[in-house]
């Protein structure tokens, strides 16, 4: 009965992949190692949902980071003039931390994409 959960992977893989049990399947109900065979068909199955996903995210993520970028400089912008007497920050405090993010805002956003590709990575598999 231990070896029941290595057989999950059987009935796990979505309709156009689970093709590959024809093929994999044999190897692991008669293995004396079920749960090597079940990483390898699982590996194998959604290889192909991983990387059609995973290339979609990261060019989404591009997609979006200059849209990203122009939103926050009018954001800091709005910030100066509006919340400054709110906070107890100098309007130029604030002025120069926006000239920082306009020097400093793309490389940064474009670490905080492959950051995020990273763990979008690290989760997925």
């Amino acid at each position: 009965m231990k070896a029941d959960k290595y057989y999950s992977c059987l009935i796990s893989i979505p309709p156009p992949l689970n093709a590959t049990l024809l093929v994999l399947a044999p190897f692991l109900l008669v293995s004396s190692n079920p749960e090597l065979w079940n990483k390898v068909i699982l590996w194998v199955a959604y290889l192909p949902i991983l990387l059609v996903t995973s290339t979609l995210f990261l060019i989404y993520s591009l997609v979006l980071m200059p849209v990203t970028f122009v939103k926050l400089v009018f954001h800091k912008l709005v910030m100066i003039f509006v919340y400054s007497k709110s906070y107890r920050v100098t309007k130029a405090d604030k002025f120069m931390t926006w000239i920082l993010f306009c020097i400093v805002g793309v490389p940064r956003l474009f670490l905080n994409v492959f950051t995020d590709y990273f763990s979008f990575l690290k989760h997925m598999v």
